[in-house]
C-alpha cells in the first residue's frame, strides 16, 4: 500500500521520529476525547459483568440484581475487582461520583492501547524502508476508526488483547535466551488470560510455535508454564474472594457455554459469518484489505508466530456457533502487521507498477476518507443515551427524588442499572396512568418518557427539564417530527401540584 518509493535513509530517521511523536500526541488526544464522549457500553457485558459486578462489592447490588453468570460463578472477576479497589482509592480523595470512575477506566484502558500499540510499533516499523508505507504503517496501528473505538473502552477483549500484545512484544524484541525471561514471558501471558479466557487459544498458539518451531528447551518451557500457573492460581484466588467460595471459573465457563450450550441459547451462525461481517462493518469496499490482508499473511508465511498465533484462534471462533464480531477484537492490534505485511508480499510477486498507479492512489484516498468519517462517528458518539440521562439525575437529583416510568424505564436495560443511580435511594415506580401521578411533600418528582407528555395526559403542571436528543435539533423540528420521534424526556412535577 504505498505511492512512493522515497526510503527512509539515517538523514531522515530524526525527522520521522519527530513527526511520528507528533502523530502519537494526537492519537492521544484523539482517544481522550473519545473516552470524555463515549458514555455507555457497545455490548450490555462491559456494563453488567464488569461495572455492575463491581457494585457487588460496592455494596450498591444483592446477588439478585446481577446476570445469571454471576449465579454459575463463570465469568473472570479480576476487572470488577479493579474497579472495586479504584472505587476505594479515589473514595479516600472523596470522589465517588460513578461517571468520573467510568470516565477513568476509559482512560486507563486509552493509555493500555497507547502503549502496548506503540510497542508494538516500534517492533515492526524497521520493516519498512519505504517512507510513505512506513507512515501508513504508524497511521493504521494507531488511527484505525474501530481501533480508537476498541481501545477507548474498559473491555475484556481490548484488556486481554493489549496486555497479550505486551507479551507478544516482550518475546519479538528479547527473543529471550535467559530461562527466567520465559518465566515473564508466562506471567504477561497469564494475565491476559484472566481478562478473557479466550485468549487462551492465542496463548496456545504461542506455546505450539515455541516447541515445533522455534523448539525452545524444555526447561524454558516449563519456566513459561510455571508463570502462567503462577497467574491461573492468582485468578483462582480473585475469584473465589469475590464469589465467596473455592471457585473454577475457567471450568465453569466451559461448562455453561459448551456443555450445556448456554452461548448458544443466545443465537448461532454459520461458519463464514465473520468474513460477512468484517466486510458489512468494515464499510465496503475498503473493508477488503481487512479479510484479503490476513488470508494472504497466512497463506504466504505458515510457519510465521503470528500465523500460529492467530489461525488457531479463528478457527476456534469459526467452529463456535454463538458469534460476535467483537469475539475478534483481541487481536485487532495485529491487523495493519498482517495487511502491510502482506502487501509487500504482493508487490514483490507482482510487481512495483500496481501498487503505484493510479487505482493505488484511489483506493488509499477512499480507504483514508471512510476511516475519518467512521472516526469522526466514534470520537463524539454516546453510546447509550440513557447514560446521559443517569448523569442528569445524578447531578441534579441526587436526593429526595421519586422517577415515575411510563411504558418504559430508563434504569432497565437488559438488567436493572444501579451503577449510576444517585447517592441517595432513587424509587421507580411503573406507571401507565400520568394522570394519576402525585408528588408526596418533600419529594422532588420526575416522570420519564419516550414521546412528549401531551401524548399521555393533559396535565398543565409538568415541566420538561431533560430530553435526549440535542439542543441543536430542536432548531429543524419541522411539523414535529421530533415530538413523534422515540427519544427520552425527562419532566418534572411542578412543587405544590398532584
Amino acid at each position: 500500500m504505498t505511492v512512493s518509493g522515497v526510503y527512509v535513509t539515517a538523514e531522515r530517521s530524526k525527522n520521522i521520529v519527530m513527526k511520528e511523536r507528533e502523530l502519537l500526541l494526537l492519537t492521544g488526544l484523539i482517544l481522550m476525547v473519545t473516552a470524555w464522549f463515549s458514555l455507555g457500553y457497545s455490548q450490555s457485558d462491559e456494563h453488567f459483568q464488569i461495572l455492575e459486578f463491581a457494585g457487588l462489592k460496592m455494596g450498591i447490588n444483592q446477588p439478585a440484581d446481577l446476570a445469571w453468570e454471576y449465579h454459575e460463578r463463570m465469568r473472570p472477576t479480576l476487572q470488577p475487582t479493579l474497579v472495586f479497589l479504584l472505587v476505594r482509592f479515589w473514595a479516600f480523595f472523596s470522589i465517588e461520583n460513578p461517571f468520573f470512575i467510568a470516565l477513568f477506566l476509559r482512560l486507563l484502558s486509552a493509555a493500555l492501547f497507547l502503549v502496548c500499540t506503540y510497542r508494538l510499533y516500534r517492533t515492526y516499523c524497521n520493516d519498512f524502508f519505504d517512507l510513505r508505507v512506513r507512515r501508513l504503517f504508524f497511521l493504521s496501528c494507531f488511527l484505525l476508526w474501530f481501533e480508537i473505538y476498541n481501545g477507548s473502552h474498559f473491555t475484556s477483549e481490548h484488556w486481554s488483547g493489549s496486555i497479550f500484545i505486551l507479551g507478544f512484544v516482550y518475546f519479538k524484541r528479547r527473543e529471550p535466551s535467559n530461562t527466567v525471561n520465559y518465566f515473564h514471558l508466562g506471567l504477561i501471558l497469564g494475565l491476559s488470560f484472566l481478562f478473557r479466557y479466550q485468549v487462551g487459544f492465542l496463548i496456545l498458539g504461542f506455546v505450539l510455535w515455541l516447541a515445533f518451531i522455534k523448539k525452545i528447551k524444555r526447561q524454558q518451557l516449563s519456566f513459561l508454564a510455571i508463570g502462567g500457573l503462577c497467574l491461573f492460581c492468582f485468578g483462582v484466588l480473585v475469584d473465589s474472594w469475590f464469589y465467596g467460595q473455592w471457585t473454577l471459573s475457567t471450568w465453569q465457563y466451559f461448562s455453561q457455554n459448551i456443555v450445556h450450550q448456554k452461548a448458544a441459547s443466545f443465537g448461532v451462525s454459520p461458519w463464514y459469518t465473520y468474513f460477512w461481517e468484517i466486510f458489512l462493518k468494515g464499510i465496503p469496499p475498503v473493508s477488503l484489505v481487512y479479510l484479503v490482508g490476513p488470508i494472504v499473511f497466512f497463506f504466504t508465511r505458515p510457519n510465521h508466530l503470528l500465523t500460529w498465533i492467530l489461525v488457531p484462534f479463528i478457527l476456534v471462533h469459526f467452529a463456535i456457533g454463538h458469534k460476535e464480531l467483537r469475539f475478534l477484537y483481541p487481536i485487532i492490534g495485529f491487523l495493519p502487521i498482517l495487511i502491510f505485511k502482506s502487501g509487500l508480499y504482493l508487490r514483490g510477486s507482482f510487481g512495483k507498477t500496481i501498487f503505484y498507479g493510479k487505482f493505488t492512489r484511489s483506493f488509499l484516498y477512499l480507504f483514508w476518507a471512510v476511516n475519518s468519517f467512521m472516526l469522526l462517528i466514534v470520537l463524539f458518539r454516546a453510546l447509550a443515551n440513557e447514560v446521559l440521562i443517569y448523569r442528569f439525575i445524578y447531578n441534579h437529583f441526587p436526593h429526595n427524588t421519586i422517577l415515575f416510568a411510563a411504558e418504559e424505564d430508563p434504569y432497565q436495560m437488559a438488567l436493572e442499572v444501579n451503577f449510576y443511580k444517585p447517592p441517595g435511594t432513587l424509587p421507580i415506580v411503573h406507571t401507565l396512568n400520568i394522570d394519576s401521578v402525585t408528588c408526596p411533600p418533600g419529594k422532588q418528582c420526575l416522570i420519564a418518557l419516550r414521546k412528549p407528555i401531551q401524548f399521555y395526559s393533559s396535565r398543565k403542571d409538568t415541566q420538561l427539564i431533560y430530553s435526549s436528543y440535542p439542543d441543536w435539533a430542536g432548531r429543524f423540528n419541522i411539523n414535529g417530527w421530533l415530538d413523534r420521534t422515540h427519544w427520552w424526556y425527562i419532566y418534572q412535577v411542578k412543587q405544590g401540584s398532584d
